[in-house]
C-alpha cells in the first residue's frame, strides 16, 4: 500500500510539473507579444506568422511525426533495450529530403511567396524541432518531469529573450529576425537531446522499431495535417490582400488563443472522469455540465476584458483586433463542444471519425477563407474560423449522437448552450 500510494505521488507529481510548465511557457509567450508588437510594425509581424505557418505545415511531414509513438513504444518495450536512435534516423532522412523537394520547387517553380533564405531557415526550423519532439517524447516516456519542464522553459526564456535582443538592435527586416530567435534555441535543444539519446542508445537503426514508430505515426498525419489548416491557413489568404491585415489577425489569433488553452486544460480534467463513469455506467453528466459553466463564465470574462487587454498590450494598427476578438472566441466555443465530443469516440475506439470530421473542416475553412477574405479581410478569416469550428462539433455530435447511438449532451442543453455563446458575442459586435 505504502509503494502504490507512493507511485501515485510519483505520478501526481509529474502532472503538476508538466502544467507548471506549460503554464509558464504560455505566460512568458503572453507578456512577450505586447513587446513584440511596440518594436516591430503589423506588417512585419503578419511577415513572421507567414514564415509560422509554412514552419507548422512542414512540421506535420518533417520526421512523419514519429515523436507521437516513442511513449507507447515505451510502454510496448518494457525493460527491453530501446532503439529511440531509430526516430532520430527518420526524423532526419525525411526532414533533409522534403527539405530539398521544397527548396527546389522554390526555385524551379517560384512557389511560396517568401524568400529562399527564408525558406531555408524555415526548414532547418522544422528539422530542428522534429529532434526536440523526439527527445522530449523521450523524456515523457521516461517519466524525466522535471528534466522535460526545465527543457520547455529553456526555449521560451531564450526564445523570448533574443527575439527582444534582435528586435531592438534590427530595424530590418524583422519578421525574419522573429523567425530566427525561435530557431536558436530549438536548435541547440534539438541537438543537445538528439546527442543524450544517441549516447545512451548507441548509433544504431533497428527495422522493427522503424515499423512500430511509423504504423502509430503515418495514420495520425491526415489529423495533424488537417489541425494544421484549421489554425493557419487563413495566414496565405490575408497575406495575398496585405501583411499589415495577416499581423493584426495573427495577434488576434495569438491572444485568443488563451480560450484554447482554457479548453483543452478542462477537458484534460474531465477526460478521466469521464472514461471511469462510462465504464463504471455511473452519471458523469453533472460533472460534465459544471465543466461547462466553468467554461462559460471564462468566455464571458474573456469577451468583456478584452478590449481593456487590447488597449493596454497593442499600439496602432494592433488596435483594430478588439473588433474580431469575439467572434474567434465563439469558435473556440464551439471546440470546446467538439472536445467534449472526441472523448466518446476515443473512449469507444472511434478514434478513425476524429480525423475525419478534422479533415472535413480543413476544406470548409480552405472554402470559406477563399469565399470570406478576398471581401471582408481579416473579419472575414475570424469568421472561416467560427464556422468551421462550428461545423466540426455540428458533424461530430450528429454522428454520435445519432449514427452512433452514442448520447452525449441532450439536444436541449446544446441548443440552450449555443444560445449562450452568440448572447455575449452579439452583444459586444452590435451593442458596445
Amino acid at each position: 500500500m505504502r509503494f502504490v500510494s507512493g507511485k501515485l505521488r510519483g505520478l501526481f507529481r509529474n502532472e503538476v510539473l508538466y502544467m507548471g510548465s506549460d503554464a509558464l511557457v504560455k505566460v512568458i509567450a503572453f507578456f512577450a507579444i505586447p513587446i513584440y508588437i511596440r518594436l516591430m510594425p503589423a506588417s512585419q509581424y503578419g511577415l513572421f506568422s507567414v514564415y509560422q505557418t509554412y514552419f507548422s505545415l512542414f512540421n506535420a511531414f518533417f520526421g512523419l511525426t514519429v515523436a507521437r509513438g516513442v511513449v507507447r513504444y515505451y510502454v510496448a518495450m518494457g525493460d527491453r533495450k530501446k532503439h529511440l536512435t531509430t526516430g532520430i534516423c527518420i526524423s532526419l532522412s525525411c526532414s533533409v529530403v522534403f527539405s530539398v523537394v521544397i527548396l527546389a520547387m522554390r526555385l524551379v517553380f517560384h512557389v511560396m511567396n517568401i524568400t529562399v533564405s527564408a525558406l531555408l531557415t524555415v526548414c532547418v526550423y522544422a528539422l530542428f524541432q522534429t529532434l526536440v519532439d523526439l527527445g522530449m517524447e523521450d523524456l515523457r516516456a521516461r517519466l524525466k518531469a522535471v528534466y522535460y519542464s526545465l527543457c520547455d522553459l529553456f526555449t521560451s526564456l531564450f526564445s523570448a529573450s533574443f527575439a527582444v535582443f534582435l528586435l531592438y538592435i534590427l530595424q530590418s527586416n524583422q519578421g525574419y529576425w522573429l523567425l530566427v530567435s525561435n530557431v536558436v534555441p530549438i536548435g541547440l535543444l534539438g541537438l543537445f537531446l538528439s546527442f543524450h539519446i544517441i549516447r545512451r542508445d548507441g548509433l544504431s537503426f533497428e527495422r522493427s522499431t522503424a515499423r512500430y514508430l511509423l504504423a502509430y505515426s503515418i495514420p495520425l498525419l491526415p489529423y495533424a495535417f488537417s489541425s494544421i489548416i484549421i489554425s493557419q491557413i487563413n495566414r496565405f489568404f490575408l497575406a495575398q490582400l496585405s501583411l499589415t491585415q495577416t499581423g493584426i489577425y495573427s495577434f488576434t489569433a495569438a491572444f485568443t488563443s488563451i480560450m484554447m488553452v482554457v479548453s483543452l486544460s478542462i477537458n484534460r480534467a474531465f477526460q478521466p472522469f469521464l472514461f471511469n463513469a462510462l465504464k463504471t455506467q455511473t452519471n458523469f453528466r453533472s460533472r460534465m455540465y459544471q465543466n461547462m459553466g466553468l467554461f462559460y463564465v471564462t468566455y464571458i470574462v474573456f469577451i468583456a476584458a478584452a478590449d481593456l487587454v487590447i488597449g493596454i498590450m497593442g499600439k496602432g494598427d494592433y488596435l483594430a483586433a478588439s473588433s474580431v476578438i469575439p467572434i474567434i472566441t465563439l469558435g473556440y466555443g464551439y471546440f470546446f463542444l467538439f472536445s467534449l465530443q472526441v472523448n466518446f469516440f476515443y473512449y469507444h475506439g472511434k478514434n478513425i471519425f476524429v480525423s475525419v470530421f478534422s479533415i472535413a473542416s480543413a476544406a470548409l475553412i480552405f472554402l470559406f477563407n477563399a469565399l470570406l477574405i478576398p471581401k471582408y479581410g481579416y473579419y472575414g478569416a475570424a469568421v472561416s474560423t467560427a464556422l468551421a469550428y462550428f461545423f466540426q462539433f455540428l458533424m461530430s455530435y450528429i454522428y454520435i449522437n445519432w449514427k452512433l447511438k452514442i448520447k452525449t449532451i441532450p439536444l436541449k442543453i446544446v441548443l440552450g448552450y449555443q444560445a449562450l455563446l452568440l448572447i455575449p458575442v452579439a452583444a459586444k459586435l452590435f451593442l458596445f
